[in-house]
Parts: C-alpha cells; structure tokens; sequence
C-alpha cells in the first residue's frame, strides 16, 4: 500500500534539502577561503617592509664620464619618491581611478560584487598595487579573494602616502614604460618633477588601457581621455574649474621622435650589450633586469665618437672604391689599465647585433707575425739576424707539400728579420717560424693573450689562426708597455639599488715579455710604420709616435692593422659578414692592411690620442695592482716593468721567492723558485706561509709547464688537492689562462670548483 505525503512532510524535505545546500554552500566557501588564505599567507608583506615590495627597477650602463649608454629592464622601470612627484599626479589618478583612495580601507565593496557577479568592475588603487606586485592578472574567483585580503593587508602595514608611492612606480603606461618617471621621459622627454597639470592629466589617463590611448596611436583620444580626467579632478575639487579649462586647451607637446625601449636605442650599442652579457654571466640576468644596478664602465664617449665616425667614414670609402666588403670593427685600450675606451663592432646594430669586434675571430694574416719574430728574440735572435727570403717547400705528412709565397709574389734573398716584418714577407716569416718551432710560437702569443686556438702548424707564422680586434689589441699592448700584460676591461664598477658598491675592477699586471725583448720588438714595429713599410702611412698621416702592423689574409678574405701610440692600442678589421673575399668582380685583388684599415685607424686616432692624453689623469686613479714576476727560472733577478716604471719606483715593494707549484713562500726542498715582486702599494699581498708540497728532499718536481690536469693522489689517506689555478681570476685553470701556479688544497672542500671562464671563452665576449 503506496504511503501518501503530506504537505508538512514535503515542506519538511524541502528544508533538509535546503539546510544540506547551505552546508555544502559553507563548507565549499570556507574551504575556498582557508585555500586562497593558505596560498596568499606565504606572500603577505611584512608590516614594515618597503623594500620588500619594491618594484623592480631597471638598470643603467654609464660611460666614463657618468652619461647615460642604456637603460635595461625587462619592465624599463625607474623608481622616484612621492616628494618629487608634482601633487597633480597623484590627484589625477585618484579622480579617474579611485575617488575615495583616502578614506577606504583598501577595497570598494560594490567593485568587488561587480567582479564577483560580472567579472569586472572598479579595484581600488590598493587592489591595483596588489594584483601587479603579487598576483596575475586572471580573472577568478580565488585571484580576486587573494587581492581583497592582500589589500586589507596593504592598508594595515602602510599609510596612503606610501602605497600611493608604490603604485605610480609600479604601473604600467604603454610604450614599454613603467612608473611614472620612464612615462614622464616616454612620452614628453622630461622628469617627472617637471610635469604640469595637463601632462599630469594625460598619464592618469593611460594606464586603463594604456595602447588605445596612446597619444603616439591617436593623439586626439589621447587628449579626449585627458579632458575626461580633467573635468572628474575639477569635479572633486582637487583643481579649480579655470585651472582645468586652461588644461583642457594646451596643445600636447610631446617628444620629438617616438624613441621605443629596445637595445638598438641604445648608445654605443655594440660595447653596452657586450658589458650586459658580462653582468648577466656575474650575477644573473634577474638582477640585471630587476635589480636597479648602475654599471659604470670604461667607454670614453668622446673616443667612441670618433671610432663610430672612422668606421661610417671607411665604409663610404669601400664603397666609393667598389670593393665587395660589408663590415669593419674597432676596439681601442688604454694602454696603462686595459680599460676598453671605445668599441665598434659592426657598421649597424640595427642590421646586425653580432659583435666583430669580440665575438668569433677572423684570420689574423700577417699581423700575426710579431708573435712570430717575438719568439725569435726570445730563442737569442736579434733584430738584425738575417733569414734567406727565397723559395722552399715543406713536406707534409698529410695532404699536399706546404710552400708558402710573398704577397707580391717576388722574393727578395738575404733579408734582416727587421726588414722582413717591416715589408711583410711570408717566406721570411715561416722560415724563421720553422727555425725557432711553431710551438714556441704558440707560447708567446698565447703568453701574449691570443685565446683562440692555434694549430702547431708552419701556416700559423703568416695568421692562419682565427683572432679577434679585441683580443688582437690587448696582445699588441705588451709590445707598448715594454712587456707588461693587462687583462681589457669594459667595467669599472657596479652599484645596487641603494647606492652600495658590489663590484669595483682592480686591473691585474704582469710580466708576459722579458722588457729588452719588447723593446727590441717595439723598435721593429715601429720601422712598420715609416717608409718602406706595409704601414707607412701612419708615419706620414700622425704627428705624435705610432707603431702597428698590418695583416691581410687568405684570398683578401680579412684585413687588419693593430698599432698604438704611448696611451693608446687600437685594431681595426675589414672584411665580410659571413666571410667572403674582397675583391670586386673582375679584380684578383681586394682588401689589403694597408687600404682600409690603416687610414680607418689613423682617422680615429687622430682625435682619439689627443683625447686620452688629457683624460690620462682621471685613468690614473684607477687601482692597479702590479705582479712582477720572470718567466724564465729562479736565477734571474726580478724584472722591472716598463710602462708606468716611474710610478712603481715609488710604491713600497717586497721581493720573495715564491714555489710555482703551491704559490707559497719556497722552501729548502722546493726543485724551483720564481722571484716575484710585489707591490705592497696597490694591495698585493705576498704569502706568508710556507710551501707544504715539497717538505721531502726525495719529492721531484717534473721539468716543463704544469700540467692542467690536477693530479691522482699518492695513497688514498693523502687528502690532498692540488689544481693549477689561474692566477687573475684564482679559479681552476685552463689551457688558455696566461699566467698558472699549481696550489695545493688540504682537501677538495677547499678547492675551486668552478674553471676559469675569463679565459676559457673563444674570443674575449661570451
């Protein structure tokens, strides 16, 4: 029998039915909210903490003389205080974005049922500074829950004033700019102190969709939006009603030219991205595009000038002579320091971003040829030893025999080894290179600071290894300094945010070149560079002292010339991107040393030399630590350096002898000991300790170069590491580190683990 239902039984369901529904309903609310409060608990502001809210900030490249080569971020962000804000901004933004910003506490409960029920709705300026600090820009449920409670939390730990602060610098106004002060420069080209009210006006008007009213878009949205604010600030009594009839009708003055923040706005692109890779490969890209950093580096501004203007002026002079050649590099060095004052590493960034002047390497011709005659002087050869320019050949094991031949295809018997430089005679070159073996060759230019690989072969003598202008440059610098060897470098010193010093560059120096064979070397390079030389027309074209040589490679693919004044070396390359010969259709002959390159250098250093010779002051204060140590064994006194000789005679010095194997003081058991010089002066300290390598008479050290693998231990109790380390960057070094001492570690913990990246890339950029 079917049971029948009262209508009290049925109402009876309907509320067990409803009371369920609200359980549910609650529970469901409450395990939402424990859930978004859970997620948003991690990333609640400490109540006092500024800094950690802090918007990020871009970071800033300087040249020498403090202006400005770029700014970078990946939000081009500059923060300002609120006190340099002018007090039309803030107003603006509160008419048009958040009337009641004063007097709320951080939400506007009928915005926040506009997003719940709609999906939008009007957020407060607290709600707007949350969702852009901490949150995305999603929309839902639990984004907006998370922004309600992070705003009531904003309120409770700052005032008005502060929050404010944040949000005109946290914002973004189209263009790539964010915060007010990158808008301000964005938009008219000035401070954000200088604003007025109608400039005011237009940004509190852009950020609500910040392309549409772009005044670059559509200038006459642009001021319709700007009006609107306007009339709403003279609504609210934050301006007068004539005040804002006066701003209604002034004219939008904005910058000259629509300048967007990318890296070809950049000045002197080629070194400021160049500088970049080295911040980003010593701290991260994080801090360099967030973190506010101000990189202060070594471009002269005037030099780069004169560089841009060389290389514009020998491109045109390619062209003018119908040679098939694209692309021309420069770098230029202080001598003294290292410190790269101008970089050219293409004829247009904008075109190309690859830089010639540090990235890859091009065949070095026969400017590779002082390395060549340096080692020569080194096996005991003078300047003025002959060598037979004449035919030969030589055998090879593998392909075809090797004869090598002059450029202008004559030979030219019984030559000195100075005339032979000076004329660029091939024969000569790889004769004398066959004499003495390639692979003291090798020795020196890597000494030198050539880092690309080189092959042992008797076709090194005339280039056939890949250099780089840089690289090029800085190797040639130790002929100038009277053998002394400086690492170039672009950064002299990088602060944070807050103004603190992180980094500050201390040039490293040391001797490469006994100082008679430099000498010998600078005498040769400078008979280059006077009549009867491949480069005489420095001789002709300067009127203060130059030395240099040229090069020109394989089928007039390259051409080079490297030289320096007494404050100065510089390089400048030729040739095509990617590597083609330069000669014009129909002609044997392209591109040589002599044609391009030698009068490009000239042209720059012509305005260059002047220019450093009266900055030499301001260099001189950079700290420069000097490490004098032979190269030739332990009975050789220490060498003095040439260049600045005059300065360290001054300084306090100490001399010890020092075990290349730990780099500590040598003992009575240790096989060799270099005398090293130390210039107490300039902050290098001398070891104190002992070596604890060799504490036996039976302990032998081999002869030659350390190895660059570190060695098996003796027993498996001997917990001891020794590494070869290299001795400017004292990381475990490479085959390309220049200068090595093998040091010994108590145990692994204590040892390196990183290699030396300095000198471990192919050329002198990443």
């Amino acid at each position: 029998m079917r049971r029948r239902y009262s209508l009290r039984d049925l109402v009876w369901w309907v509320l067990r039915l409803v009371n369920l529904a609200l359980l549910f309903t609650i529970a469901g609310t409450i395990g939402l909210l424990l859930g978004t409060f859970s997620g948003i608990s991690k990333i609640i502001p400490n109540a006092r903490d500024l800094g950690g809210i802090r918007p990020g900030q871009s970071s800033r490249v300087l040249s020498s003389d403090g202006e400005l080569l770029g700014q970078i971020a990946t939000e081009h962000r500059q923060f300002v205080q609120l006190e340099a804000i002018p007090e039309a901004l803030p107003n603006a933004f509160v008419s048009i974005e958040d009337h009641d910003f004063y007097t709320h506490l951080g939400v506007d409960p009928r915005g926040i049922v506009r997003g719940v029920l709609y999906g939008r709705g009007t957020s407060t300026i607290t709600q707007q500074l949350v969702r852009n600090v901490y949150l995305s820009q999603a929309r839902t449920l639990s984004r907006k829950l998370s922004e309600v409670v992070l705003a009531v939390q904003l309120e409770r730990a700052y005032t008005k004033p502060e929050i404010m602060e944040l949000y005109l610098n946290q914002i973004y106004f189209g263009e790539g700019a964010y915060g007010v002060q990158v808008a301000s420069r964005t938009y008219f080209g000035k401070d954000v102190s200088e604003l007025g009210l109608a400039e005011c006006a237009l940004l509190a008007g852009l950020p609500k969709r910040p392309e549409y009213y772009s005044p670059f878009e559509d200038e006459q949205r642009a001021i319709d939006r700007r009006n609107l604010v306007l009339s709403m600030m003279a609504q609210q009594g934050l301006i007068t009603a004539e005040d804002g009839r006066e701003a209604k009708e002034a004219p939008l003055e904005l910058v000259a030219e629509k300048k967007p923040l990318r890296s070809d706005t950049y000045r002197a692109p080629y070194f400021t991205n160049f500088v970049l890779r080295e911040v980003v490969r010593m701290y991260g890209a994080d801090a360099l595009y967030r973190g506010g950093l101000t990189i202060q580096t070594t471009l002269n501004l005037e030099m780069q000038a004169a560089a841009e203007e060389a290389v514009k002026w020998g491109i045109e002079d390619v062209k003018r002579r119908k040679f098939n050649c694209n692309q021309i590099a420069l770098a230029a060095l202080s001598l003294r320091t290292g410190a790269i004052k101008a970089m050219v590493g293409g004829v247009d960034y904008g075109q190309s971003q690859y830089n010639l002047a540090v990235q890859g390497g091009r065949q070095a011709g026969s400017a590779f040829k002082p390395f060549v005659y340096t080692a020569a002087l080194e096996a005991g050869f003078t300047p003025d030893a002959t060598v037979d320019d004449a035919p030969v050949t030589y055998p090879s094991l593998v392909g075809e025999p090797y004869t090598p031949r002059n450029y202008d295809g004559e030979y030219h018997g019984r030559v000195s080894f100075r005339e032979a430089l000076a004329k660029s005679y091939n024969i000569a070159a790889v004769k004398v290179g066959s004499e003495i073996g390639i692979e003291s060759v090798v020795d020196v230019a890597r000494r030198m600071g050539i880092y690309h690989p080189m092959d042992p072969y008797l076709s090194l003598a005339i280039g056939s290894c890949d250099v780089a202008p840089l690289e090029m440059a800085a190797a040639y610098g130790v002929f100038a300094t009277r053998g002394m060897r400086t690492e170039p470098f672009g950064i002299r010193k990088i602060q944070d945010a807050t103004g603190r010093t992180i980094f500050e560059h201390r040039a490293v120096t040391w001797r490469a070149l006994n100082e008679q064979v430099a000498e010998q070397m600078h005498s040769m390079l400078s008979g280059a560079t006077r009549s009867g030389g491949t480069g005489w027309y420095v001789g002709s074209a300067l009127n203060f002292p130059a030395a240099g040589k040229t090069g020109t490679s394989n089928e007039y693919k390259d051409a080079w010339f490297v030289g320096y004044t007494d404050t100065l070396v510089g390089a400048v390359w030729t040739g095509n991107e990617p590597p083609a010969p330069t000669a014009p259709r129909g002609r044997k002959k392209g591109i040589s040393g002599a044609t391009i390159p030698v009068p490009v250098w000239v042209r720059f250093m012509r305005k260059a030399q002047p220019i450093m010779a009266a900055s030499q002051e301001r260099e001189d204060q950079l700290r420069v630590i000097h490490i004098r140590a032979t190269q030739q064994g332990a009975d050789e006194a220490p060498e003095q350096p040439g260049e600045p000789a005059e300065d360290l005679a001054e300084a306090p010095t100490t001399t010890k002898r020092v075990c290349p194997t730990s780099a500590l003081l040598a003992g009575p058991h240790c096989p060799r000991a270099v005398p090293v010089t130390y210039d107490l002066g300039s902050g290098a300290e001398p070891p104190t300790a002992v070596c604890d390598v060799h504490t036996s008479p039976l302990e032998i050290e081999p002869e030659g170069p350390a190895s660059l693998e570190p060695p098996e231990p003796e027993s498996p109790v001997d917990e001891r590491v020794t590494l070869p380390i290299c001795a400017i960057t004292e990381k475990i070094a490479t085959a390309r580190c220049p200068l090595v001492v093998n040091r010994t570690f108590k145990n692994a913990s204590e040892a390196p683990k990183e290699s030396c990246e300095r000198h471990m890339r192919s050329s002198l950029g990443p």
